[in-house]
């Protein structure tokens, strides 16, 4: 196994592993040879989080982790002061439960049905809904997303911030621009230091005719919030932004960036 995980660091030309040939001491070897397989993986797992912000970005993608990935477990909801809950609810709690696993695991289609078995066994019910409207909107399914998280906000006043800025991004992914930054403001109170949500506004500003204010939001999640533009700079709705000069120097930026510490971004 050791052997198997080094040859794999000596691949990526990991500098912390290579020219260590004559390392005299088995023990400190072995150590590095884990510490280096255990970044490998992190790598694979940081690299690969970006792509599932809303198609482009999905912004859960587990980066909008909350955002994407973070559906809230509906057992507390459903079960209180410890008794177990009657029939139906206790199918709805164990589909609903299957329906998150289902996410997790990146089997969204299966999520959705699950989600929508436990909506009609439970209509209206605050996490089924959710769930409908998370496993659409990370399928890219907006205007199923959109109708499923558009009712949890009619039924239920104060829904997750995650499921309003899911409905925010499918209003923009629609096409519909003025109502998808009015839903994403309201997002702005809890979530001020969010990348993801700068992002989105910035593109939602930048389709309103507000290259400033796009702007702004672009620079502040692509700087001091680190927001990886790399992958997402084609994004149609930033299209109106990429005559830009600001726009060219935070590309140019992220691009030294990535160079710099090994192009992961441009992997993608």
């Amino acid at each position: 196994m050791a052997k198997r995980a080094h040859s794999t660091s000596a691949g990526r030309r990991d500098p912390a592993v290579s020219g260590r040939v004559g390392i005299p001491l088995l023990g400190l070897t072995l150590a590095l040879t884990v510490f280096t397989t255990s970044l490998v993986l992190e790598t694979k797992r940081g690299t690969s989080t970006p792509a599932s912000i809303g198609k482009r970005p999905d912004l859960s993608g587990r980066m909008m982790a909350p955002l994407m990935g973070g559906t809230s477990a509906p057992t507390g909801a459903l079960v209180q002061n410890g008794t177990s809950p009657p029939e139906p609810s206790r199918r709805v709690v164990a589909l609903l439960e299957r329906g998150q696993e289902a996410v997790h695991s990146g089997n969204l289609e299966s999520a959705g049905i699950l989600a929508k078995a436990a909506l009609r066994l439970a209509p209206g019910s605050k996490e089924a809904l959710s769930l409908v409207g998370e496993a659409a909107f990370q399928q890219g399914r907006y205007e199923e997303a959109e109708k499923a998280l558009r009712r949890l906000l009619t039924d239920h006043p104060e829904p997750s911030v995650d499921s309003r800025m899911r409905l925010g991004v499918s209003l923009l992914r629609l096409g519909r621009h003025g109502p998808a930054l009015d839903t994403l403001r309201l997002c702005f109170e809890e979530r001020r230091r969010d990348p993801t949500l700068h992002f989105f506004l910035a593109c939602a500003y930048a389709n309103q005719a507000q290259t400033g204010r796009a702007l702004v939001h672009l620079e502040t999640a692509c700087g001091p919030l680190a927001f990886p533009l790399l992958p997402f700079a084609g994004d149609p709705l930033l299209m109106s932004l990429r005559g830009e000069p600001r726009f060219r120097r935070l590309l140019h930026a992220a691009l030294n960036a990535a160079v710099e510490s090994g192009a992961p971004a441009l992997e993608q």
